[in-house]
């Protein structure tokens, strides 16, 4: 049974209680506890299973309160959503992230038989956010506005080498090397055309 967000939001996963009022299947009991009917409250917020999984990204995120009911959390998302801050951004993930993994190990003891402890849950969703993090910090070095590399000091005294110009196809240009991103990525070359009717400047990574 796919996860869908628009599904959530609306209360239409096919979540063990309605598939009992269905009359699919006989038993509505949640497969992560065992013990309450399985809703879609109850399932994303109300389990102790969890509960246990929000509560170690709620302190991750600084957020000190109960976890959230599902009416709630969507609200907040909501309003949040737009938010610019890398600290609302992984809040906003993290919600994502153990929303998502919570239904898909909900799914995989009913259809798989196989489980997993909620360390493991909250392991998988911390992965999830290191790799979001790495993103975004590789998309700022990218997008990030680098100021002229080149000054006119540079045009007379610096390195030059054979680099055919983009703009007008002249053969020699000054260069410059620098590490913009991450430091386990190579260096940018920045190039300056020598040809003083066009001076174009580009990077090749």
């Amino acid at each position: 049974m796919g996860y869908s967000p628009v599904a959530l939001y609306f209360g239409e996963l096919a979540t063990r209680d309605r598939l009992h009022r269905w009359g699919v299947i006989d038993c509505a009991t949640c497969v992560l506890c065992t013990t309450f009917d399985e809703s879609h409250e109850h399932l994303f917020f109300g389990c102790p299973f969890s509960t246990s999984v929000w509560h170690y990204f709620l302190v991750k995120n600084s957020i000190h309160r109960p976890c959230f009911p599902l009416l709630n959390a969507i609200q907040w998302i909501d309003v949040h959503r737009g938010g610019a801050t890398l600290q609302t951004l992984l809040a906003l993930v993290s919600c994502a992230a153990v929303v998502y993994h919570l239904w898909r190990e909900r799914n995989r003891r009913i259809f798989q038989g196989m489980s997993s402890t909620p360390d493991q849950i909250i392991s998988v969703v911390a992965s999830v956010i290191r790799g979001y993090v790495k993103i975004k910090r590789r998309q700022h070095l990218v997008e990030k506005e680098v100021e002229p590399i080149f000054s006119k000091d540079d045009m007379k005294n610096g390195p030059t080498t054979e680099a055919t110009c983009p703009n007008c196809s002249f053969g020699k240009a000054v260069f410059q090397q620098l590490q913009i991103r991450s430091a386990d990525e190579p260096m940018s070359t920045f190039y300056w055309c020598l040809n003083e009717k066009c001076g174009q400047q580009w990077r090749e990574d």
